[in-house]
C-alpha cells in the first residue's frame, strides 16, 4: 500500500519511507502537467518501490561511506544509481506505453523544477543526465555512452600506472666512484 501526497516544499517527485512508503508530489506538478504525465512520472515512482531501490540505495550510501578514499567505488556508485533510473524509466514507459510522452514528462519536470526549499533526504536518488535519460527514451545515440573512449582513457591509464611500476621496480643507477688503490701508502714524512 503506497500512500500520495501533495507537498508545496518539493521540487520533484520523490519517495519517502520504506515500511509505508509515500509518494510526494509537488503541488506544482499537479497542477501544471497534464494528466498522462502526471501517470508517467507516478508510474516511475513507483517502480523504485516495486524493485526496493531504497535497500540498494541503503548498501551503496554504506558502501560509499566505507570506501570513501577509492575512486572506483564513487565510480560505480554512480553508474549504478544511473542504471536505477534507468530501470524505473523503463517500468514507467511499459506502464503507460508512450516513450515520447514519458520523456516529454521529463523535460516538462525539469522546466518547473525551482531551487529546493527543503533539505533532500539521504537516501534521495540522483536522478542522473536529464539529457542522457530523455535520448535514450527517444532512441537517439546521444543517450549512450562513447564506449570507445572509455575503453581508450582505460588502457591509457592502465598503461601509465604499468610504466609508473616498471620504472619503481630498477634499482637506481648510483655514480661510480673508483675505489681507492690498494697500493702500499706513502711513508710518513718526518
Amino acid at each position: 500500500r503506497v500512500v500520495l501526497r501533495v507537498s508545496a516544499e518539493i521540487s520533484g517527485p520523490c519517495v519517502l519511507g520504506w515500511w509505508r512508503p509515500t509518494v510526494l508530489l509537488p503541488a506544482s506538478l499537479i497542477t501544471g502537467l497534464p494528466i498522462e504525465h502526471c501517470e508517467a512520472l507516478l508510474a516511475h515512482e513507483l517502480a523504485h518501490i516495486r524493485r526496493h531501490d531504497y535497500l540498494v540505495n541503503l548498501m551503496q550510501r554504506w558502501v560509499e561511506v566505507v570506501f570513501f578514499y577509492h575512486p572506483a567505488v564513487w565510480w560505480l556508485s554512480h553508474r549504478v544509481s544511473e542504471e536505477r533510473e534507468l530501470c524505473c524509466d523503463d517500468a514507467a514507459v511499459a506502464a503507460c506505453g508512450n516513450r515520447a510522452g514519458y520523456a516529454g514528462a521529463l523535460v516538462e519536470l525539469a522546466r518547473q523544477r525551482r531551487p529546493l526549499t527543503a533539505p533532500q533526504g539521504a537516501l534521495a536518488a540522483g536522478g542522473g543526465s536529464l539529457r542522457r535519460r530523455v535520448a535514450r527514451l527517444l532512441g537517439h545515440p546521444a543517450g549512450r555512452r562513447g564506449g570507445s573512449v572509455m575503453l581508450a582513457a582505460g588502457v591509457l591509464l592502465l598503461g601509465l600506472t604499468l610504466a609508473g611500476l616498471s620504472l619503481g621496480t630498477q634499482p637506481l643507477l648510483a655514480p661510480q666512484i673508483p675505489a681507492p688503490s690498494t697500493a702500499a701508502a706513502p711513508a710518513p714524512v718526518a
